[in-house]
């Protein structure tokens, strides 16, 4: 019979370690390729109702050229992004006509039905749809929830937040941006 002793142990402990988060982040990026200074990713989504958008209505990003950008990725489910979207819809409001405010929904926890509630909730009037293939999550290699995304009027990213974001915190940024 084998008997193992704690040095052989501890090895073949700290080469399980090794091996599994070198698997893990092989298959996600942690820095970003999608990096301050960078161009964003042009995307489409099709909008949720709202009474600014029509149901299933075709945007992208480039439609908004020449405008800076906040781009919030989130789910409905999620604590602190719903947190966040009154601060959004006063952003939206109070920028309006200087800033375009894009709300992405994550499918997979929430459905798109979850999304249009969620919309309809909160009373939300700025363009949010969801991100029906995962594609956008993958360019902007979206890795946590709420993620937050400032463009400058070029669409270049002037910042990327990951977390929850209080509405001082926005303002600040988005006065540097304008």
């Amino acid at each position: 019979m084998f008997k193992m002793n704690f040095k052989t142990l501890s090895f073949f402990l700290n080469s399980f370690f090794v091996l599994f988060f070198a698997i893990i982040f092989s298959g996600c990026n942690y820095f970003y390729s999608v990096e301050e200074g960078n161009n964003a990713p042009d995307f489409k989504i099709f909008a949720f109702e709202n009474e600014n958008y029509n149901s299933k209505q075709e945007v992208s990003l480039s439609d908004f050229s020449g405008l800076p950008i906040v781009i919030n990725f989130y789910y409905p489910s999620c604590p602190p992004c719903r947190v966040e979207m009154p601060d959004l819809e006063y952003i939206s409001n109070e920028y309006d006509g200087r800033l375009e405010v894009i709300g992405i929904q994550q499918l997979g926890i929430d459905s798109v039905e979850d999304g249009q509630i969620f919309v309809d909730q909160f009373g939300l009037t700025f363009l949010l749809g969801p991100d029906s293939d995962n594609q956008i999550m993958k360019k902007y290699e979206i890795v946590g929830f709420p993620t937050t995304i400032i463009l400058d009027k070029d669409h270049k990213i002037f910042k990327v937040w990951v977390g929850y974001i209080n509405l001082d915190q926005l303002i600040e940024i988005i006065e540097k941006v304008l």
